[in-house]
């Protein structure tokens, strides 16, 4: 999906959350933020639906996987 595609699907993504929030994964969750962007309070907003959250940010700015996709593992 391209950045903008993270926009158009807002209000789909607001009422999935809203299903979901109580909800909790049992699963390890890796948040990814962008350095100049959310960086580790990415994780902060999953922590509440998961037992397991690790953050993880890189020297991208705000579209990390973006940027650098050859930074993160496949």
């Amino acid at each position: 999906m391209p950045p903008t595609g993270f926009y158009r699907a807002w209000d789909a993504t607001l009422a999935e959350h809203e299903q979901r929030k109580n909800l909790t994964l049992g699963l390890p969750v890796l948040a990814i933020g962008g350095a100049a962007s959310w960086a580790g309070r990415a994780a902060e907003g999953r922590r509440p639906g998961a037992d397991d959250v690790q953050a993880a940010s890189r020297g991208a700015g705000h579209w990390s996987l973006s940027r650098l996709p050859t930074c993160w593992p496949r």
